[in-house]
């Protein structure tokens, strides 16, 4: 009893103290390539700076369940310290500013927690429990930049939700405020907003056919080699006109192959790699061209494994990873994460390596600092991580 009262001081002490940079070196130095196990499938990963303390959203095959993971990464093996049952399977995951809250989207709810309680132990940490439309299949958050507005992509119900996030937490979550709702094109998924806070980006698996897209992609999931669906597509959406004209927010649509699902947007906002799970590649963007000159904003595309999903940058935006699925059409078992050099594929050159990870891998993060990668193996019910630099070894770079 008295180690675990120990263990909690010393992360509420982390969290509120110490250099985000001095702890970041140390979560890296030490952890080597290493699988922690965990109750349910994991989806999203994000590592709380300065801590040392990693949180993953997690979920049933069937949804109806869920939770939220702690796992401590400060010593070579990582640890998981708890999880936070939840009533639904939780997916996206965003990070306050302040880094005092985590919140999580959960199919037709968002989950607000208080990061110092939940590393504390002493209380759940759950702070709010927010439902704002019925049925919407809430699936992932971002904010803008100055945190006023949380979006939320609604993939059932085709649209993205702004809420008053300054206005929510100001009155202690007692009701979710919902701005506008964006009415969008087939199945939005995961959201990132630009850097400089004009824009949210929003990748859809398949563009409407009144915007007259090229019909390229076969039934996912199918056997049927015939194209039948439109391709998908990254939609920009102005953040000055959410509140003021919703309806036509949206200002500009690049295609962007078939069944965009991830994106990973580079630190000085410049590159977006965008991964197709149907199609088995990733694809780059001249973000600058998404808004001014969509139909020329594709600047790469790389063949990677087969139906791939999550992408992460690593190493000063040096390393793109991405997992390689295999949802469907393929064997029960270990699958892996392909890596490649990011400016030898913005020049047509190199080729990705792959190393096994754990069985249908999700989703990918990267460490504070992206020395390290975070693998969410859903099917084997695990996290994988690697080192950048253990994963280009692995890798054959």
């Amino acid at each position: 009893m008295y180690g675990r009262i120990l263990l909690a001081l010393t992360l509420v002490l982390a969290i509120a103290a110490a250099p985000a940079a001095t702890q970041a070196q140390s979560c890296t130095a030490k952890v080597r390539r290493s699988e922690v196990a965990l109750p349910m499938g994991a989806f999203a990963m994000v590592e709380v700076p300065g801590t040392c303390q990693l949180l993953a959203t997690l979920g049933t095959d069937d949804d109806k369940q869920g939770g939220l993971a702690l796992i401590d990464l400060r010593d070579s093996k990582p640890v998981l310290v708890r999880t936070v049952p939840l009533a639904t399977a939780a997916y996206g995951l965003v990070l306050s500013h302040d880094r005092r809250l985590a919140v999580a989207a959960g199919g037709d709810r968002i989950y607000v927690f208080d990061v110092r309680a939940l590393v504390a132990g002493k209380t759940s940490g759950l702070a709010a429990t927010l439902k704002y439309a019925d049925h919407p299949g809430t699936v992932s958050l971002a904010f803008t930049a100055d945190e006023k507005l949380l979006f939320a992509s609604d993939e059932q119900a085709g649209k993205i939700t702004a809420l008053d996030f300054f206005a929510m937490r100001k009155s202690g979550f007692s009701k979710p405020k919902v701005v506008a709702s964006i009415a969008v094109d087939y199945a939005p998924t995961v959201l990132a907003a630009s850097r400089d806070g004009r824009f949210l980006y929003v990748p859809v698996q398949g563009l409407l056919r009144r915007h007259n897209p090229p019909i390229a992609c076969r039934s996912e999931g199918g056997k049927h080699p015939t194209p039948i669906n439109p391709v998908g597509g990254i939609l920009t959406v102005d953040v000055a006109k959410v509140s003021s004209d919703p309806d036509h927010a949206v200002v500009s649509r690049a295609y962007a192959g078939c069944s965009p699902v991830r994106l990973a947007l580079s630190r000085d906002g410049r590159t977006m790699w965008v991964t197709n799970r149907l199609g088995d590649t990733v694809r780059a963007f001249d973000v600058a061209k998404l808004a001014a000159d969509p139909q020329h904003s594709q600047i790469a595309i790389v063949n990677v494994g087969h139906q791939p999903i999550g992408v992460a940058l690593l190493d000063g935006d040096r390393i793109v990873a991405v997992a390689n699925a295999c949802r469907w059409d393929c064997p029960e078992g270990p699958k892996t994460v392909s890596a490649f050099i990011a400016a030898d594929a913005l020049r047509g050159a190199g080729s990705p390596r792959s190393t096994e990870v754990g069985a249908f891998p999700r989703d990918l993060g990267a460490s504070a600092n992206g020395e390290a990668l975070y693998v969410s193996n859903f099917g084997s019910k695990s996290i994988s991580i690697i080192p950048a630099s253990q994963l280009l070894k692995e890798a054959g770079q």
